[in-house]
């Protein structure tokens, strides 16, 4: 029973040991230096000469020279520690994953000749089609290399091999004999190439495996797979909305209170990327000076909320969920004022400020003049994306190994079905030229707006084109824009202090002046509502831009029109030239059912600095107007 018992156990153990050594690299390793390197889990590979049983003949720098010795396949004889020659059994086709390779720091410089191929079919590298090069004395005549045929062993000196320390290239080694042929290139010094030494699991001997081009075969073989797995999509979903109204809500503030702030860090690296947020990178970042802390303590207010971090400041929504076992939220942006001095040096008053105003997400936040010296001190490489090794949403550590691959190959790779986010616009197109005598208008209707308080936002396609392209339509002919319920009293007004004319008692209208019509029957049905031509006569449809009914307001130059619209509530029942919907509520109505506009934040359009609503609120306007098929970049939609 004992026995039989025993006998179980240790096939369980053999085949816990197979099955580790399969999924995990280290183990397999270790296996392999507890068995002296008999492995019986994986055939042999070409690019592994540990695995093919390759062999270092290694011999003393005062030794006698003496023709080297085949060394059987299997045989594991206690070999000295300098100069080399190996033996490999046959290898297979399949090439080996660099990972797999223990890399070493210690590098050697070769400069030799490789001798003229067989035939114009062999490959480049020596290491695939089994070329081998041998080391003799330092002191011995240099001769010219001959060709190496299958099955022979000639030597190359040291000399003409000229062995250095200080440089990258690789001595190429073969085996088995038979199957040695040398490379393409014809007398190519070794000099020219970079050196990789691997350094073996099982007698941590160095060992040399291949020649590789000035163009490095690992960064080629990271390119080719990148594992998305490694850059998740942090902000998609309400993630992407809730961040961008963190930092809104922050810039709305700060400039309220006259505190000037630059976003930073990994914020400052996606804005210098895309115009907006690095994909992976959770968290947001932004700099102000120390003195300015204490006064942003006191203007924060519900439903946001602030503490202290050991960098600075974080600035959350009080209703998000905790980050970790922390007592701030998640999503958050870091205030960082020079509370840690040991890291101030990355973020410097002298550099960080003064700032400007930029486009992020659409969006206008501000940035330091001078943010590529903040850049250059943080990052390496603006180019190239690393991996993060922190979760900021559980505070810990994500047990990922840090990886940089080039930021196009990973935008490409991973987040090219999520431009809409990552990239700001969306959509590469430009602003036909006719658009200017909009934009103009839209300029002209934003100074009257900032003047009086009249609070608006960019709506309908006006909007759609900020959101997609970061300028009107092409094909789009008007501006639309909706203000709230305070600000239909406000706009009436001007007609009073003759800024505006009203629209049903108006004169001639000159065309190549800005006039703003305003609507004083705002209240009544369509029905109701006397129409009046450019040219000041009453008339029954709308045989010119001037004999509107719907909008409250119209914006009139050359030809073009921007209209006003009132943010209206859903109305169960109404008509339907009402255009209902019951979460954006009715395009038209009566002013009675108008409801106050949501927060509005600095937007560009174009050449214009404008207004648009929230992250959140523009998602659920376009949704509901145009479908969810408005965020697929490229793709036509309609109104619904």
């Amino acid at each position: 029973m004992f026995k039989r018992i025993s006998f179980t156990g240790f096939i369980f153990v053999c085949v816990l040991m197979v099955w580790a050594a399969r999924t995990h690299p280290p183990m397999r390793d270790k296996i392999e230096e507890i068995f002296h390197g008999r492995v019986f889990w994986e055939t042999p590979t070409s690019s592994d000469p540990v695995r093919n049983n390759t062999m270092l003949r290694i011999s003393r720098p005062n030794e006698t020279k003496q023709t080297p010795e085949y060394v059987e396949e299997g045989s594991r004889e206690e070999l000295p520690e300098e100069s080399l020659e190996e033996i490999e059994d046959e290898p297979d086709e399949e090439e080996v994953d660099d990972e797999s390779l223990n890399i070493s720091e210690e590098t050697e410089e070769v400069n030799g000749e490789v001798d003229e191929p067989d035939d114009e079919d062999v490959d480049n590298d020596p290491v695939r089609n089994n070329t081998m090069l041998r080391i003799s004395r330092p002191n011995e005549t240099k001769q010219t290399p001959e060709p190496v045929k299958k099955g022979s062993r000639e030597e190359l000196t040291e000399e003409s091999l000229n062995i250095s320390e200080e440089e990258n290239t690789t001595i190429a080694l073969c085996a088995p004999i038979d199957k040695c042929r040398p490379p393409e290139r014809n007398k190519t010094s070794l000099r020219s190439s970079n050196t990789t030494i691997l350094r073996s699991p099982v007698d941590k001997k160095k060992v040399v495996t291949s020649v590789v081009n000035k163009s490095p075969v690992p960064d080629k073989m990271k390119r080719m797979n990148i594992n998305c797995k490694k850059y998740p999509s942090i902000y998609s979903g309400e993630l992407y909305e809730e961040s961008l109204d963190i930092l809104l809500h922050l810039e709305k503030v700060l400039s309220n209170a006259k505190i000037e702030w630059t976003i930073a860090f990994g914020s400052a690296l996606g804005w210098k990327r895309g115009k907006s947020f690095t994909p992976y990178d959770d968290d947001m970042d932004i700099v102000m000076k120390s003195r300015d802390s204490a006064r942003l303590r006191q203007i924060i207010k519900h439903p946001f909320c602030i503490v202290n971090f050991w960098g600075g400041l974080k600035v959350f929504k009080c209703s998000r969920p905790n980050a970790g076992r922390y007592e701030w939220k998640f999503p958050f942006v870091d205030i960082w004022d020079g509370t840690h001095v040991s890291s101030k040096w990355k973020y410097k008053d002298s550099f960080m400020f003064p700032t400007r105003p930029t486009v992020f997400a659409g969006y206008i936040l501000s940035v330091s003049k001078n943010i590529e010296k903040h850049l250059n001190i943080k990052y390496p490489s603006v180019a190239t994306c690393r991996t993060l090794t922190w979760d900021h949403k559980n505070e810990r550590g994500t047990k990922n190994k840090q990886s940089s691959y080039p930021c196009s190959e990973v935008l490409k790779k991973c987040f090219s079905d999520k431009l809409d986010v990552y990239r700001y616009p969306p959509l590469d197109t430009e602003s036909p030229k006719r658009h200017d005598i909009l934009y103009d208008m839209l300029q002209w209707f934003d100074n009257i707006a900032s003047k009086y308080d009249i609070k608006y936002s960019l709506v309908y396609g006006t909007l759609l084109g900020w959101r997609r392209e970061g300028h009107i339509i092409s094909k789009d002919t008007d501006v639309d824009v909706q203000i709230g319920s305070h600000g239909i009293t406000k706009l009436v007004h001007l007609i009073d202090i003759g800024v505006a004319k009203a629209a049903s008692e108006h004169g001639s209208i000159n065309k190549n002046k800005i006039t703003l019509l305003v609507r004083k029957t705002h209240d009544r049905l369509f029905s109701q509502v006397q129409r009046t031509s450019c040219k000041g006569k009453p008339v029954s449809y709308m045989v010119d831009g001037c004999a509107f009914n719907g909008p409250i307001a119209r914006v009139m130059f050359k030809g073009k029109h921007i209209d006003v619209y009132f943010r209206s509530s859903y109305v169960p029942g109404a008509p339907s030239d009402w255009h209902c919907r019951k979460k954006t509520g009715c395009v038209y109505s009566q002013s009675r059912y108008s409801i106050p506009l949501p927060e509005v934040y600095p937007c560009r359009l174009g050449p214009v600095d404008t207004k648009c609503f929230g992250p959140a609120i523009v998602k659920q306007h376009l949704n509901e107007i145009y479908g969810n098929e408005w965020v697929q970049v490229g793709k036509k939609i309609y109104y619904h």
